[in-house]
């Protein structure tokens, strides 16, 4: 379906997104994947910046992250916690393991059961949570709600487990254990879910374009929902404003859900990216007697809106270092948002004498909320700048005698198209780091400020 509402078969497309045409050939025309048995730009990335690495020690697809790629995860975990702030929905903690006996759990395992890790505790059967739903939905059972509260909405970064093949496991893209930002919406009824759902929808396509991409979308749904809500789903394709995909191949009442949306980056392999899920579900209210009382005490089943705008987190660092390697093919330096940057200035102290300036330097950064380390290692100022430019540290501060008797510091800013040099004092650099950063979380570095007191994580 095209934005303006004009369906045609996938083999009639003929227009110019690339992207798009990504999505139809793995989908549609189930081409063989491009460059087979070639890495990711990720992999090596996420090595090289010392994010994250392979667990051996556990199941495939399990990760280990290394302080700076921690502090990543930490920042993304807030901002999407304070995006659901901002929905006034309410955060909560659930198991990560249910009772495989359990009516509704048995009933979810039948639909995805050789996908979810089981277990045995003293002659008992258990599942690893698959998402947030398991966890959620005996929260709301239990809940008294009124009508009022609708929409009522429920928020977790679910820690979540899922049996993927052994083939399809790689780095950031697809792992088996990742952290899920899982929102559940309780709604009246169908009319005012689908309003709450093309509002969230919008929502998900902005914070993708805040951090530099867009989605190709594909909607799954059955022909009958899709025949008497024709006008809902128009106005979903011209909000994502590019072509979407449509499968109306879904056999009526096999899911829980009425529609399902699966929003994808296309990466550097031409491989989409599900990043992005969201369904409208008219089958879990009842399957775990989840109920409101209307304005009469008469009590109903919500409509539920399952939705993970920023999806697996992982698979999200996976997007912005993906992404970043694309801006590289296009002659342009990668870098990471500043906000997100493990270490957002480098000081480089051109002598040992400097040294003791340099750390003043450092700390008064600090104070103004800025993650700022030091290069005080006996190596060249030449090779200070390769190390940090490796790094991509987005501002490094070279100190030399002129800039310890003047205050006025050697700046280099890296930007997509090369570094920008300027003489800039302490105040200019806190005052353009915090507006770059406004409205954004903080947390303090990860890592020791001296580099020469610092391991090396990833070798």
């Amino acid at each position: 379906m095209l934005p303006d509402g004009k369906q045609i078969k996938p083999e009639e497309y003929s227009g110019k997104d690339k992207e798009f045409q990504c999505l139809l050939d793995k989908e549609v025309f189930k081409k063989p994947a491009e460059n087979i048995g070639v890495s990711p730009p990720h992999l090596k990335i996420m090595r090289e910046l010392e994010l994250v690495g392979v667990e051996e020690l556990s199941d495939r697809g399990h990760l280990r992250f290394y302080p700076k790629g921690a502090l990543i995860l930490d920042l993304l975990i807030d901002y999407l916690l304070d995006k659901m702030l901002e929905e006034n929905a309410y955060p909560v903690k659930s198991s990560i393991m249910y009772r495989l006996s359990a009516e509704p759990i048995k009933q979810h395992a039948k639909l995805f059961g050789e996908r979810m890790y089981k277990l045995k505790v003293q002659r008992k059967e258990y599942i690893l949570r698959y998402a947030a739903c398991f966890g959620q939905f005996s929260i709301l059972k239990d809940a008294l709600i009124s009508y009022r509260c609708l929409p009522l909405k429920i928020f977790e970064i679910a820690d979540s487990y899922r049996l993927e093949q052994s083939g399809e496991v790689s780095g950031l893209f697809r792992q088996r254990r990742f952290h899920m930002g899982d929102l559940h919406v309780l709604c009246r009824d169908l009319a005012s879910a689908k309003k709450e759902f093309l509002r969230l929808y919008i929502k998900a396509h902005k914070i993708a374009q805040e951090f530099g991409w867009k989605y190709v979308a594909m909607f799954n749904l059955c022909k009958s929902f899709f025949d008497q809500n024709r006008n809902f789903i128009e106005r979903l394709a011209k909000a994502s404003n590019r072509p979407v995909l449509l499968n109306l191949g879904i056999p009526e009442g096999k899911y829980y859900w009425v529609i399902n949306i699966d929003l994808n980056f296309i990466d550097n392999l031409k491989r989409p990216v599900e990043s992005v899920g969201m369904q409208i579900d008219l089958g879990n209210a009842k399957r775990f007697n989840i109920k409101f009382v209307d304005e009469n005490g008469r009590k109903h089943y919500p409509v539920i809106i399952h939705a993970a705008l920023m999806g697996s987190l992982e698979r999200w660092i996976n997007n912005l270092l993906e992404n970043a390697a694309k801006q590289q093919k296009l002659g342009k330096l990668p870098l990471l948002p500043l906000w997100l940057s493990p270490i957002q200035v480098r000081v480089l102290p051109i002598a040992e004498r400097h040294i003791q300036n340099a750390i003043e330097i450092a700390n008064k950064l600090e104070m103004c909320r800025i993650r700022v380390d030091v290069d005080d290692r006996e190596i060249s100022l030449q090779k200070k700048i390769r190390n940090a430019r490796k790094e991509w540290i987005p501002l490094y501060i070279v100190v030399g005698d002129q800039e310890v008797a003047t205050g006025i510091l050697s700046v280099s800013i890296r930007r997509p198209k090369g570094y920008i040099n300027k003489k800039m004092s302490l105040v200019e650099i806190a005052k353009l780091i915090r507006k770059e950063c406004a409205g954004k979380p903080f947390r303090k570095s990860y890592v020791q400020k001296m580099l020469s007191m610092r391991p090396v994580f990833a070798k």
